[in-house]
């Protein structure tokens, strides 16, 4: 029995051919890309009649290669220094024990043990504190490297191969320290500056200023404030 063609039975599996428009009694199934999903607009649904909704693409938040990076970075183990590096590191430190100990030994060969500790005592208590504002400023230059090392193993500032900026410089300045970093390649100043809480903290400081030197951008220069104008003057 051949059917009118007013009475076609309605095939609800078929998919029209992209292209084409579909039979009212036909479901349009949308045609879905892996990783994605179909997401309905507004009047649009899947009912007989209606316009078939389009697929949406929605960007990844991360791409892998970010993803990469960050992993690498968290497990790119603390950079370890050499002997020689270290030494350089910790020279005035070193220098003044040394300077202290052949001091004590001369003096012990030249006065004896009882005049010796007598004469230790009493430098002891005479370069004690308080003491003058140069040599306080003197000694934040010394401390402040080691802290701003310490801020930046702790940011993760550093080479792939974990090599850290080179402090080549620190000096006073009336609000604190002035501190010139050679950043190496992988390195630069905006890094700092991301992790510019963390070097204020490590420093014990009230803020932290980052600058970028204009004609050699490898050189930043970090100033590490103490105290304000008021106290400056």
């Amino acid at each position: 029995m051949h059917s009118l063609p007013g009475n076609r039975p309605r095939d609800r599996g078929t998919i029209p051919h992209p292209g084409t428009i579909p039979h009212p009694g036909t479901i349009a199934h949308p045609r879905t890309i892996p990783g994605t999903e179909t997401i309905l607009t507004p009047g649009c649904s899947l009912l007989p009649g209606r316009v078939r909704p389009m697929a949406r693409i929605h960007p990844r938040r991360r791409s892998e290669v970010r993803l990469l990076a960050d992993l690498e970075t968290i497990l790119t183990p603390e950079p370890r220094p050499r002997a020689p590096l270290l030494i350089w590191r910790w020279r005035y430190e070193l220098a003044s024990l040394l300077t202290i100990v052949v001091a004590v030994i001369m003096l012990v060969r030249w006065a004896g043990a009882e005049w010796a500790i007598i004469s230790t005592s009493a430098m002891a208590g005479a370069f004690g504190p308080p003491w003058p504002e140069w040599l306080v400023a003197r000694l934040w230059c010394i401390v402040t490297p080691h802290r701003l090392r310490s801020g930046l193993t702790q940011a993760r500032i550093h080479t792939r191969r974990g090599r850290l900026p080179v402090i080549v410089r620190t000096t006073p300045t009336p609000r604190g320290e002035r501190v010139r970093i050679w950043c190496p390649a992988g390195v630069s100043a905006e890094d700092l500056r991301s992790a510019r809480a963390t070097l204020r903290a490590a420093c014990w400081a009230a803020d932290v200023q980052i600058a970028r030197d204009e004609r050699r951008s490898q050189l930043v220069i970090v100033d590490v404030i103490r105290r304000g104008d008021e106290d400056a003057l």
